[in-house]
């Protein structure tokens, strides 16, 4: 496994302890916290987190398999569209709350998205999820007051999604780019390493050469045989 890879499962791993994290919150929302639903909207609730909650059990199943690089990356995108999925689906159900933050449930999946592919999932997501903005909201202005479409529903929501997106995305790209440095100037510090312990090595064994050239010398030097005169 390839360091891009194994990088890629332990985020995935990561990731899927925080799904399985928002199905127990799910539960809580649909369940304690949330009232007063219109007729049917309780059970869409429902359905959801049951979505939510197989398909945080799927992908935790996955993403304790091996696979190749390309394969993680597959695995991510899939993820990524399976929490947008979800995500709005509780935005739309819950759009009958006023005053309540659902909408704010939107900037962890581009958190997410910018966590995995940096800048441009960043970027990406929030322009491919606008439109889905304009419809919650035209859907909403035709069923709950106030009835009128108030593109600030739509145009806030983008623009923080947009700067966060960015934001997290870059200091992505920024961490990864110093782990690289990091591990380029570790790899190169185990050469140089590796250099001087083989430059030691022959310098050892130089002398050691030497020295039995020497002690070899010295003794036909001090032999007998080597001080009888001609």
């Amino acid at each position: 496994m390839t360091a891009e890879a194994k990088r890629l499962r332990e985020l995935e791993v990561w990731i899927g302890w925080i799904r399985l994290t928002a199905v127990v919150w799910a539960v809580v929302e649909v369940g304690l916290v949330a009232h007063d639903y219109p007729q049917g909207y309780e059970a869409w609730a429902w359905t959801t987190t049951a979505v939510l909650a197989v398909g945080a059990v799927v992908l935790f199943v996955l993403a304790r398999r091996e696979r190749t690089q390309r394969g993680w990356q597959v695995l991510g995108l899939a993820a990524v569209v399976f929490d947008a999925a979800v995500i709005y689906a509780y935005l739309a159900i819950y759009s009958f709350e006023q005053g309540i933050p659902t909408r704010a449930l939107i900037y962890l999946v581009v958190i997410e998205a910018a966590v995995r592919f940096g800048i441009r999932g960043g970027l990406v997501l929030p322009v491919a999820s606008a439109p889905l903005l304009v419809l919650l909201e035209w859907s909403r202005a035709d069923r709950f007051p106030p009835t009128e479409f108030d593109v600030r529903h739509v145009t806030v929501p983008f623009g923080i999604q947009l700067i966060t997106g960015l934001i997290v995305g870059g200091l992505v790209v920024q961490l990864r780019r110093e782990a690289r440095i990091a591990g380029e100037r570790a790899a190169e510090a185990e050469q140089l390493r590796d250099a001087i312990g083989r430059h030691a090595d022959r310098s050892a064994s130089s002398r050691a050469r030497r020295a039995r050239r020497f002690r070899s010398t010295a003794w036909h030097s001090s032999s007998p045989r080597a001080n009888v005169p001609a």
